[in-house]
């Protein structure tokens, strides 16, 4: 685990809601603005409500059971439709000790960018596996930070991508490297004006970009392409110095 990422609370506005919140300890340890809503308590609905308000991140599992006056899809469907109604447009993750009961499991088994696109979210974690899903919450919320506080020139999306993947100018395959991310038709219309909103694009790189071969290589994936030790592109690929 990376602790230059987790060492400082994340102020985030997260709100984690399930009828079992054993596990929200690991959540608050990372995010200072943290709300569990536990949905074996009579009074949910209404903490449910005050916690929703201007909320950030939202936690919950996929199925939450039998809930009266819901079932746990109905109950999953209000989360959703409050969400599309947050102007903060918080990102919706699935954390389940339960994945493997999501239809059609042979499609989505260790495939979270699959699972998260079936069950409408941006993320999914397993709950076996707690601390490895913070994690990554933690890496996507500070990028859709670093989105927001940089947001696109609607003139010159070229030169977006040249800062937000710190493609060096003096390269001189870096225009090319800007053709491969074109390619792949990220969605530009979502970075600036009244449609912008950076979850679009976050989907796009978990769903999209970093499950398959596109323009992100690691030096692996470059030493298995040119059939060259690791090492070997290691050394080549490291800045001088």
């Amino acid at each position: 685990m990376n602790e230059d990422i987790e060492g400082t609370p994340d102020g985030t506005k997260t709100v984690y809601i399930d009828d079992s919140i054993e596990a929200a300890g690991i959540f608050e340890d990372v995010f200072a603005n943290f709300t569990p809503i536990d949905l074996r308590r009579r009074d949910w609905e209404e903490e449910n409500k005050e916690a929703l308000a201007g909320a950030e991140l939202i936690i919950t599992d996929w199925d939450l059971g039998g809930l009266e006056p819901y079932d746990g899809k109905a109950l999953n469907e209000l989360l959703r439709s409050k969400r599309r109604k947050n102007p903060e447009n918080p990102l919706y993750t699935i954390f389940s000790g339960r994945l493997e009961e999501v239809p059609d499991a042979e499609h989505h088994l260790n495939r979270p960018h699959i699972l998260a696109q079936a069950l409408d979210a941006d993320w999914v974690g397993s709950k076996d596996k707690g601390l490895e899903f913070r994690h990554q919450l933690v890496l996507l919320c500070r990028a859709r930070r670093q989105l927001r506080e940089k947001p696109a020139p609607p003139d010159n999306i070229g030169e977006y991508w040249r800062f937000l993947l710190a493609l060096d100018p003096k390269q001189q395959w870096t225009d090319e490297a800007v053709s491969d991310v074109d390619r792949l038709q990220p969605p530009v219309q979502h970075l600036y004006g009244e449609a912008r909103d950076e979850r679009f694009l976050l989907r796009w790189m978990t769903r999209l970009v970093l499950p398959y071969p596109t323009f992100l290589l690691d030096s692996y994936e470059v030493a298995i392409r040119l059939r060259l030790e690791p090492k070997s592109v290691f050394c080549r690929t490291r800045p001088a110095g």
